[in-house]
């Protein structure tokens, strides 16, 4: 038993004992009626989270939902939640590791739960978001600025690849812009 509950009807709150067993039973169960469940899944990632972050720094229980997860090929939805734990730990990595009963491990470094990412998640959740849909990511990951096409990368990359066609390139090039 851990020293630690952790409330899934409200995902702020951290209250005093949590049962390990339950908390897999719990996601086993959600995952296994998933259709039904998003909210009770992304809700209970924040718990597990929580539960990692706490006294113990229990991470299995954790690396088990996502396992669940992985385990009935629910990709999407594995992906969305692994982008919920990076917004709401931001040092957080979660890698395969064989070695591992749910063949995953998870380190959640230094930084603290980011609240304002919880808050986040729960207004998503609120809204009933899909779990596999766009919209955790587009709400939780900062659009990050396209970057400028660099002609002097691609040419050198080209070049590389196709040094022989080089010069019917350059002409290919030559027509398109006259046509």
């Amino acid at each position: 038993m851990i020293n630690a509950q952790i409330s899934t009807t409200n995902a702020l709150v951290v209250t005093t004992q949590v049962d390990a067993k339950k908390m897999k039973s719990q996601s086993r169960a959600w995952w296994t009626a998933r259709k039904n469940n998003g909210a009770n899944i992304i809700e209970g990632t924040i718990d597990r989270i929580r539960v990692a972050k706490g006294a113990d720094g229990d991470w299995t229980l954790l690396a088990n939902h996502l396992a669940n997860g992985i385990a009935d090929g629910d990709s999407k939805a594995v992906g969305n939640l692994r982008v919920i734990c990076e917004a709401v730990v931001p040092t957080i990595k979660i890698d395969v590791d064989k070695k591992q009963p749910t063949g995953l491990r998870i380190t959640m470094g230094d930084a603290d739960i980011n609240e304002g990412a919880v808050a986040k998640v729960m207004d998503l959740v609120q809204r009933k978001v899909s779990l596999g849909g766009s919209a955790i990511k587009t709400a939780l990951v900062a659009a990050q600025d396209k970057t400028p096409f660099d002609v002097a990368a691609w040419a050198d990359r080209v070049a590389k690849s196709h040094p022989d066609q080089i010069e019917a390139m350059i002409a290919a090039l030559q027509a398109k812009r006259q046509s």
